[in-house]
């Protein structure tokens, strides 16, 4: 079962990292959720900002009230079945969660994870909305999203379930691995030709197979796809 699940903390730094809050979904085929996850994380030193935008969702009595680190990804670990797969929209969500999870359970997370906001950007690459946060691509697809406040953990995992049922992205997408050298797919509806720099929709007869390669971000960035395409 794919579990959605966002995560927010304080500190820039990797190892500074604290969590401040987690929510989860677990959804069914279809993205319907079936059940939830959601905590608020006491403060490590005691501290509490307003300011902060980790700390949206609660008041300073909410958190300073809350569980500790331990006992909230304890919980979390228990709460997930063993098949479960998480997906986070970020890669830094990832990288914050092994660290404060391992920081307060002593031990590695087994569960496997994935990013999604890579394979919603490949999925819609071509488009025009296909880049951003959750938020501004659910907005351009007509997603309302108005009862949401960025960075409550809660609400981001919410918008992140509405975005995958919105656009019908497919579940088993996400068990394709994708990268650099990842071949036609019906994930990835467009692919790049590096050598003559030019956009082809997958399986296009004018693509050669070894000059195939993978458009993501960063690439597109760097082609300016409206003019340098085979397709209409």
């Amino acid at each position: 079962m794919f579990v959605l699940a966002d995560i927010e903390w304080t500190g820039e730094k990797i190892a500074e990292r604290e969590a401040t809050q987690i929510a989860a979904i677990k959804v069914d085929k279809k993205w319907n959720s079936i059940d939830t996850f959601t905590k608020l994380v006491k403060p490590d030193n005691g501290t509490y900002s307003s300011c902060h935008m980790a700390y949206n969702g609660g008041t300073e009595e909410d958190f300073c009230n809350a569980d500790s680190a331990e006992t909230v990804f304890e919980n979390f670990d228990r709460w997930l079945s063993d098949e479960d797969i998480i997906l986070w929209w970020h890669p830094d969500s990832l990288a914050t969660f092994k660290k404060v999870f391992k920081k307060a359970t002593g031990r590695k997370s087994k569960h496997e994870s994935n990013i999604i906001n890579k394979y919603i950007y490949y999925a819609l690459t071509g488009s025009t909305d296909y880049y951003g946060t959750q938020y501004q691509i659910a907005f351009t697809h007509g997603i309302d999203t108005r009862f949401a406040k960025p960075h409550n953990s809660a609400d981001d995992a919410e918008v992140i379930r509405l975005l995958l049922s919105g656009i019908g992205f497919r579940q088993e997408n996400f068990l394709i691995p994708i990268n650099e050298k990842t071949k036609a797919s019906t994930v990835l509806p467009y692919q790049y030709d590096p050598v003559k720099e030019t956009m082809h929709k997958t399986g296009c007869k004018k693509l050669k197979e070894e000059n195939i390669k993978t458009i993501g971000c960063e690439t597109l960035k760097k082609t300016n796809y409206k003019k340098q395409r085979c397709y209409k």
